[in-house]
């Protein structure tokens, strides 16, 4: 039995809510006076990293459960493969400056091929994109050449026309098969941004036409001009090359009319002379609009004859057709003679653009 001194009490324990005496063990030591907290003991619970893969540059080992780790990088996130950085479909995965980088280079989520046996291009891309926007831009490989309007239908978003100059419909040829086309979407049409239109051939033909035994006027040369093609300031330039001919027994006039549209801009009379077999013919033609989509202004000039006999003539005049529409561009014949050793054919033509 201890006593204690008259007046005194025992010293309580210590608790959370009230001062009292502690035992200076386990993280407490020193002494009552001047006690210290020792080092923490170390957490009981063990974390098996043996299933992480070997770290990456720039990761470190993260605890993804109690029990389990892996290796992420800084900011916590897990860096995506390079086929997941070149498929592009995962959104949970960080990709690396260097990836990055390289996916720009390779172009994949803007680049794709047509397989399609017409000029109604269709492609898919990957990642899918959810909708066509105003400034996105697009790169395919045509399967096929364009004959004139054509359109682009991208990941089943529907088909959108492709034009060039900003509104001109295409014409043929502007897109050649197997061609890496660019194109840029502006709200309404896919932009073409890749040919080569100055100065571009978009028409030619070696197929014969031929005016013989009849004095009414026909078509020796005829382009139909898409809409909007000229602009307010382009060119379209031809060259028809062909041959006349006469053994009728007398000379014979022939009348050239050069027209755009419902429009005759000139009429040139030729007289040819009797008893010539084949005669060559050269004839350039052009069109241009005059500042305005309804002002144009033309011309047409040719040589014809042989080494002995050679002629040259020329013909100019104006127009205000409405070219926001599709017209026709020709040149018309017409013989005095209707007789069948009396012609004139067109054996070949191009037409360009500038």
């Amino acid at each position: 039995m201890t006593l204690l001194p008259f007046g005194s009490a025992p010293t309580p324990s210590a608790t959370t809510t009230k001062q009292g005496k502690v035992k200076l063990a386990n993280h407490l030591g020193g002494t009552a006076d001047l006690p210290t907290v020792l080092a923490l003991k170390s957490a009981t619970t063990t974390v098996d990293v043996s299933a992480a893969t070997a770290p990456s540059a720039n990761q470190v080992l993260t605890a993804t459960s109690p029990t389990a780790a892996t290796w992420q990088d800084a900011t916590g996130g897990t860096v995506a493969t390079a086929a997941e950085t070149t498929t592009g479909t995962n959104n949970t995965k960080i990709v690396t400056p260097l990836a990055f980088a390289g996916g720009l280079q390779t172009s994949n989520a803007i680049y794709a091929a047509d397989a399609e046996a017409t000029d109604t291009y269709v492609i898919t891309l990957s990642p899918a994109p959810s909708a066509y926007t105003t400034g996105m831009v697009i790169r395919f490989k045509a399967n096929t050449k364009n004959t004139g309007a054509a359109t682009i239908n991208v990941n089943a978003l529907g088909a959108k026309s492709i034009v060039k100059n900003f509104n001109v419909v295409l014409v043929n040829s502007d897109i050649q098969a197997n061609q890496i086309t660019e194109i840029i979407y502006d709200g309404t049409n896919f932009q073409l941004i890749s040919p080569a239109s100055s100065g571009m051939s978009i028409s030619t033909s070696i197929v014969q036409t031929q005016i013989v035994s009849s004095t009414t006027e026909a078509d020796l040369f005829t382009f139909s001009v898409p809409a909007n093609l000229l602009g307010t300031n382009r060119i379209i330039r031809a060259r028809v090359m062909g041959r006349m001919h006469n053994q009728s027994g007398g000379a014979y006039n022939l009348t050239f009319r050069l027209k755009y549209g419902a429009t005759i801009l000139d009429t040139r009379v030729r007289s040819v002379l009797g008893d010539i077999e084949d005669t060559g013919i050269i004839i350039d033609l052009w069109i241009c609009n005059n500042g305005a989509t309804n002002s144009q202004k033309g011309g047409f000039g040719a040589v014809e004859g042989t080494d002995n006999n050679t002629n040259l003539w020329s013909g100019y005049g104006t127009s205000a057709e409405d070219s926001t529409g599709a017209l026709t561009f020709k040149i018309t014949a017409q013989l005095s003679v209707n007789h069948a050793s009396a012609s004139i054919s067109n054996e070949a033509s191009i037409v360009e653009i500038f």
